[in-house]
């Protein structure tokens, strides 16, 4: 691979990511909720009256300074971006928005990357399977099947769930990362709370996402079963499960690796809905919160660490795929 195309693509991400934070910037301050109001009504309740001291603390927490032009503004926050600080937030001005999505990001990467790895396996199986068998008497009732389950959205998936499965079933927990009657540790019933926990808004994205991965293989199985290579092998009387994992295998799952690591960056987005729709106290969640609380800094900095999650894990998919298929290599 040539050192120009990479750096190309990063040159791409760099500035992709930077439009999105000018963007962002741009959003928020057009928008009618006032910051600067809101932390002078927020202090002065505290007994904090001195407009010298009020005006520093507005500076030393979220570079707020009123009367202050935008362009300037902009330019503070472009630095303390590329510092990996997002300021403080206003309705927790004790934290940090770096220490919320620290604190935060771990729940999120847990679900997301569980499930995703979960539902590419089993679909990425069965769209094998299906690609052998296509033409079959259950094919088409099982090409349906997944279709049908791929057209739901993730949100829906999520309140099928939680209202069979946990408020009429009661099987599984509702809300929260685990239960309020165990200690964090490393500690059995801790570990057994998370998981319980966890299934639901597992559940949800893997019944989001598997219909995906099973259609996608099928339809790259079947491509790769009508190649000149895969009939010359089987003409020369190699083994079909050799054939199957060697030839078909292979070349059928290059495409499937690509979207895996897509699809964890954008299942970021998706964990919005998932962990309200839950409660569970991932970035997404805490995303949604900021958002009704006018909780500026925290909105910025969880949206460009989302943007970023999707645009990295778009960078690594197109470099990866460049080593698993010589044939792509620039």
């Amino acid at each position: 691979m040539k050192y120009g195309y990479i750096l190309r693509r990063i040159a791409i991400l760099v500035a992709t990511l930077y439009t999105v934070i000018t963007i962002t910037f741009i959003l928020v301050r057009l928008s009618p909720y006032d910051p600067y109001a809101y932390f002078l009504s927020q202090e002065a309740s505290m007994g904090i009256a001195s407009p010298s001291q009020l005006a520093a603390l507005a500076e030393y927490y979220y570079n707020l300074i009123p009367n202050q032009p935008i362009y300037i503004q902009y330019f503070q926050y472009l630095i303390s971006v590329m510092e990996g600080n997002f300021g403080h937030s206003l309705i927790y001005p004790q934290m940090t928005v770096a220490n919320i999505i620290a604190t935060r990001l771990p729940w999120t990467l847990y679900i997301v990357i569980t499930s995703t790895v979960i539902s590419f396996f089993i679909g990425t199986y069965a769209g094998q399977r299906l690609g052998y068998k296509r033409g079959g008497k259950v094919d088409g009732s099982i090409v349906t099947f997944f279709t049908v389950l791929h057209s739901i959205p993730i949100y829906g998936m999520g309140l099928i769930l939680l209202f069979f499965i946990s408020l009429k079933a009661g099987l599984l927990p509702s809300a929260g990362a685990y239960s309020a009657n165990v200690a964090p540790g490393p500690n059995l019933p801790f570990i057994i709370s998370v998981i319980r926990h966890s299934i639901l808004p597992i559940s949800t994205f893997i019944f989001g996402s598997v219909g995906g991965w099973t259609l996608g293989m099928r339809a790259n199985t079947i491509s790769v079963l009508g190649e000149d290579y895969v009939n010359a092998a089987e003409l020369r009387g190699i083994p079909t499960s050799r054939i199957a994992s060697r030839y078909v295998g292979r070349n059928a799952i290059l495409p499937q690796f690509t979207s895996l690591v897509i699809s964890i960056g954008f299942a970021f987005g998706g964990a919005v809905f998932v962990e309200q729709i839950f409660t569970y106290p991932g970035i997404g969640q805490m995303l949604v919160t900021s958002v009704g609380d006018g909780d500026y800094p925290v909105i910025m900095g969880i949206t460009i660490i989302i943007i970023a999650a999707v645009l990295i894990s778009v960078l690594v998919a197109d470099l990866t795929y460049q080593f698993l298929d010589p044939r792509v290599r620039k």
